[in-house]
């Protein structure tokens, strides 16, 4: 998204500079047309702001994520009610990976390819769940959650550890892995 705001503040900054050459506007109200400077400025300034509202508006129209859950590659369940989460999260054999999130929520949005890929590489090993927060308020008061994306691994029944915020694919590796060791269910 960095060079698309570069290149909307480039074009912005050139169209400015153009318009600010054309000095229609002698009182000095107009930023745009005070002088070249001042609309280079200025459509700098524009275009970033067209071209981050362009860029946001885009992720906004994108399906649901809980609708893009059943073409994905990996094994990410989507789970709509308590006694769901409990039989499969508190009741599992294996480590849980849980994201809480939300479909207006263009973070979790970025989360969903990053734990459908670690989904594929600990098959059999961790299941990976996700929770829609505004569909399960319940669970989201239950597990206190105040910001999205939260991802909390649980294990044996328990949080063993959570994530609030996106966060690098190698920081989620590490903490599962560790994990996984440390209760001697590593491969």
């Amino acid at each position: 998204m960095a060079w698309t705001i570069v290149l909307g503040a480039g074009v912005g900054t050139v169209l400015g500079f153009l318009t600010g050459r054309s000095r229609k506007c002698g009182t000095g109200a107009c930023t745009l047309t005070t002088g070249p400077i001042m609309g280079a400025i200025s459509g700098a300034l524009l275009g970033g702001i067209v071209v981050v509202a362009f860029v946001t508006s885009g992720c906004r129209s994108a399906r649901p994520l809980s609708e893009q859950l059943s073409e994905q590659r990996g094994d990410v369940e989507l789970i709509k009610t308590a006694e769901q989460f409990d039989r499969t999260v508190l009741e599992g054999t294996t480590p849980v990976l849980v994201d809480f999130f939300a479909d207006w929520c263009p973070p979790c949005k970025v989360l969903a390819p990053i734990l459908e890929s670690l989904s594929q590489d600990y098959t059999g090993r961790t299941k990976f769940v996700k929770v829609d927060v505004d569909e399960s308020k319940d669970l989201a008061g239950r597990y206190k959650i105040e910001a999205l994306p939260t991802v909390v691994l649980f294990s044996g029944g328990g949080e063993v550890h959570r994530w609030v915020g996106l966060q690098e694919v190698d920081r989620y590796r590490q903490v599962i892995d560790s994990h996984l060791t440390e209760s001697g269910k590593d491969k």
